[in-house]
């Protein structure tokens, strides 16, 4: 019989498999940002990214948007 018919774990990523392990749980915090990725684009360490129709809640404060865009450098800090 095979593996994956009788319940058996496989190569895939099952429901009660070791990925639904706790160390991929998001921690609870109560900053979140919600929203829709309009455009995403990337050259080397740096991401732009534009957001649509977003909420943001920081430290308990909500903030409604219908776009917003980043600019994200992935390298370390600056010696400048």
């Amino acid at each position: 019989a095979d593996g994956a018919a009788d319940g058996a774990s496989s190569a895939g990523s099952d429901l009660g498999s070791d990925l639904d392990d706790a160390d991929f749980e998001e921690p609870e915090t109560d900053n979140v940002l919600f929203a829709e990725f309009a455009r995403i684009r990337r050259s080397k360490a740096r991401w732009s990214i534009l957001l649509k129709h977003g909420v943001l809640r920081v430290n308990g404060v909500e903030c409604l948007f219908s776009s917003a865009a980043a600019v994200l450098d992935t390298t370390g800090p600056s010696s400048a």
